[in-house]
């Protein structure tokens, strides 16, 4: 089954948060190669609130697992840049998706 992950954190400054990115070679390229079972992202920020995240299908729940455990998020943990990073997984309730014009792929 599909899962949705939400991801967001806080951030100091834009520009530093960029920097920290781009050092730790987090960019939408770097998503669109080497996440695995990752179908879509759709990147957020509040620039008032100083958070960040974004939104992320995946095929399967072994996927988001794996994303979870692997080197983006771990390196998105340690950063001094980011803070009280936080994620959350959802089941997509499909049978309402044609009601409400979604798209799970």
């Amino acid at each position: 089954m599909k899962q949705i992950l939400l991801m967001n954190f806080k951030y100091n400054s834009r520009q530093e948060l960029q920097r920290a990115l781009m050092e730790m070679g987090i960019t939408p390229q770097t998503f669109v190669r080497n996440v695995k079972g990752l179908e879509w992202r759709i990147g957020l920020m509040n620039d008032a609130a100083k958070t960040a995240g974004g939104t992320y299908l995946f095929k399967d729940e072994a996927s988001v697992e794996a994303f979870l455990r692997g080197e983006i998020v771990e390196k998105m943990r340690k950063s001094k840049a980011l803070n009280d990073v936080k994620t959350e997984v959802f089941d997509i309730i499909s049978d309402e998706m044609n009601v409400t014009r979604g798209s799970a792929s």
